[in-house]
């Protein structure tokens, strides 16, 4: 939980310098946590698990930022109503 509040903190940071390219960036960086986990080891799995929560910190803070950009104001609602619904099926 501690990786994921500081990864949280700083991509939100990095988000709002650069845009869209940060949520890629944490997408690529957490999806080296499969191999990690499975394959790697005892501390495989380490480092894995502590990429797969750089990557949920950095989604759970920019993704919601994402939808308030993309959305109109009127329809924050429903754009987050979907996102998040969407998000748990998946």
């Amino acid at each position: 939980m501690g990786v994921d509040a500081l990864a949280a903190i700083l991509f939100g940071y990095l988000f709002d310098k650069k845009g869209f390219f940060v949520l890629l960036f944490s997408v690529i960086i957490s999806a080296g946590f499969t191999p990690l986990c499975f394959l790697g080891g005892f501390y495989g799995a380490i480092l894995g698990m502590i990429l797969w929560r750089i990557g949920m910190g950095a989604q759970e803070s920019i993704m919601r930022a994402a939808v308030a950009l993309l959305v109109p104001q009127e329809k924050r609602g429903t754009g987050y109503g979907v996102f998040h619904t969407t998000y748990g099926f998946f």
